[in-house]
């Protein structure tokens, strides 16, 4: 499904949606498109630009019992940065 709308510089932007309502991709006026994957438990893992300007994946772990915290992990290509947040 898709849903056109305008974002700040009032160019339109179109969204995708799956059965589920998640934002599977977004493409701009000049065709540039930019993608999401989801988890059984509808966790975003994986987006990127389709030119291949941006790629991540997030790994989401299980709580620390130790601190009772969750981390997510993000990893970035081995020339860009990689870091990680904790909350709980």
């Amino acid at each position: 499904m898709w849903w056109p709308t305008r974002w700040p510089l009032r160019l339109p932007l179109r969204f995708a949606y799956d059965a589920f309502g998640r934002v599977t991709s977004w493409t701009d006026i000049n065709g540039s498109r930019y993608a999401y994957q989801y988890d059984g438990q509808n966790r975003c893992v994986a987006e990127g630009g389709a030119e291949g300007h941006l790629s991540l994946r997030v790994n989401y772990d299980r709580t620390d019992p130790a601190t009772g915290l969750r981390v997510t992990t993000t990893n970035w290509p081995r020339s860009g940065p990689r870091w990680t947040r904790s909350w709980s």
